[in-house]
């Protein structure tokens, strides 16, 4: 059986379950549940920023009946392409226009999407540790992890809020309506309230 959902439901819930987890870190006194939590808000914040995008892009393709990278678009969300390479191709696809991801907003989701990547995806050190009679060899580099703090996870949530909300501005529309859809889309009436 299936289950039906406006547009927006999946993005809306994992930016409240980012916030919520947000919050539960900046709560907690305990320094590693600080960080567990600051980097699931990270994981959180950008999967809301890459589902946005896929829906974006599905919607886009069944609404636009003639647009010509359809086949392109479709191509990329099946073969579950990288957000750096939607992010990257998928604007000027769209609106004839990229975003500028060499500073500000864009630079920003970028730096957090590297951070995501290092917290996934650990690079080895193979050289040896050793203490007395026991040898380590392969240990993972958790310095992105063992640094986090709540302030990461704040600022994660509004990297995230603030992408979609410039992708949303290359469409073209008044501003009231560009704060109203990324409210619709992120959940946060009191960021975007018109």
């Amino acid at each position: 059986m299936s289950s039906l959902a406006s547009h927006n439901h999946i993005v809306w819930s994992y930016f409240d379950i980012a916030r919520t987890i947000a919050h539960e870190a900046d709560a907690s006194s305990s320094d590693s549940v600080k960080r567990s939590k600051s980097a699931v808000v990270i994981l959180m914040a950008v999967a809301a920023v890459e589902a946005y995008i896929n829906i974006f892009g599905r919607m886009w393709v069944e609404q636009v009946t003639d647009f010509e990278h359809a086949t392109q678009i479709l191509g990329d969300i099946k073969n579950r392409k990288f957000i750096t390479h939607k992010i990257k191709t998928w604007p000027q696809l769209f609106f004839g226009k990229g975003l500028d991801l060499s500073q500000g907003i864009g630079q920003d989701f970028l730096g957090l999407v590297e951070k995501r990547n290092r917290l996934m995806h650990f690079t080895s050190d193979y050289h040896t540790y050793q203490f007395e009679n026991v040898t380590i060899k392969g240990l993972v580099d958790s310095t992105v992890f063992d640094s986090l703090t709540p302030k990461d996870a704040d600022e994660a949530i509004y990297i995230a809020e603030g992408f979609i909300e410039s992708w949303i501005r290359l469409q073209g529309l008044e501003e009231n309506h560009v704060k109203a859809a990324t409210a619709t889309w992120t959940g946060n009436i009191s960021r975007y309230a018109i």
